[in-house]
């Protein structure tokens, strides 16, 4: 609302605003730019793209930012037609087996042996099949939730597939609650990942491995890089702490974001430019 109401002021000067306008034309004048949960949904099918996945699970709760980060990759898949989603929901903690074992089809599978015994009037040796089609999963869940889609993987026969998560299954984790989530792709900000020298140097005094408004911090950093650079009607591409930043038509600046694989209990990443791998193509 604040955004919209400062567009509606017409700003004769240049004004950078730390969000976004929702789903309205920009005045002149008018860049947008924030942590967007889209820009890592778009980051996630980018990277499922790059990784010649074409056929994925995605499990999502009812979150506002699951529910707008699965809305992206859904538009993603059907624009690029090389990305079949299996889309599962789940309402709690409780039901994530339960929608594991739906989008793996054990369920059906298991109807399948009750009806069978039931024609033939005899009990039946059983071992469920789960399908075999799938070769990935997006995970749009928080740490909890990660960390109980884990063994449900295991028990429905998943647990080979490559998990791609964003990086709210990974921020302000509790100190151990990722020693079960090992192997996780996690789209973050290079800020957290690439020995960003802000980071660096800010890190100590004000804590920020333990911060939440961390993010906030490596955004006000872009800002002061973009507001150096801006042009209303240019094409910024630059490479920040939130991400590689490249200014659209519309005023809008779009994040890729970096990747780090969770191991040893940490998100572990690479050098920002090899992190962002494909950021020029």
């Amino acid at each position: 609302p604040s955004v919209t109401a400062l567009r509606a002021l017409n700003p004769a000067l240049p004004v950078l605003a730390l969000n976004y306008l929702d789903g309205e034309l920009p005045a002149d004048n008018f860049i947008q730019f924030g942590l967007a949960i889209e820009d890592e949904a778009t980051t996630i099918a980018q990277r499922l793209q790059r990784d010649g996945i074409s056929r994925a699970l995605l499990f999502h709760n009812y979150d506002d930012w699951s529910l707008r980060a699965r809305r992206t990759l859904s538009n993603s898949a059907e624009e690029g037609k090389r990305l079949e989603l299996t889309i599962q929901p789940f309402t709690d903690l409780r039901t994530i087996t339960e929608s594991v074992g739906a989008a793996m089809h054990v369920a059906g599978s298991q109807t399948r042996r009750e009806e069978l015994a039931r024609l033939l009037g005899e009990e039946l040796e059983f071992l469920p099949r789960a399908r075999e089609d799938v070769e990935a999963v997006v995970a749009l869940v928080d740490n909890t939730e990660a960390n109980a889609l884990v063994p449900a993987l295991r028990f429905h026969f998943a647990s080979h597939l490559p998990v791609y998560a964003s990086s709210q299954t990974t921020r302000r984790a509790r100190a151990g609650s990722l020693t079960e989530l090992s192997g996780f792709h996690v789209s973050e900000l290079p800020y957290f990942l690439a020995g960003d020298p802000v980071f660096a140097s800010l890190v100590n005094p004000f804590d920020l491995r333990n911060n939440p408004f961390a993010s906030l911090i490596a955004l006000g950093s872009d800002a002061f890089r973009v507001a150096e650079r801006l042009e209303p009607q240019g094409h910024l591409l630059l490479i920040g702490s939130t991400g590689l930043l490249r200014q659209q038509a519309d005023g809008r600046i779009s994040r890729e974001l970096a990747w780090g694989t969770i191991s040893g209990g940490a998100v572990r990443g690479s050098a920002t430019q090899d992190a962002l791998v494909g950021a020029d193509d």
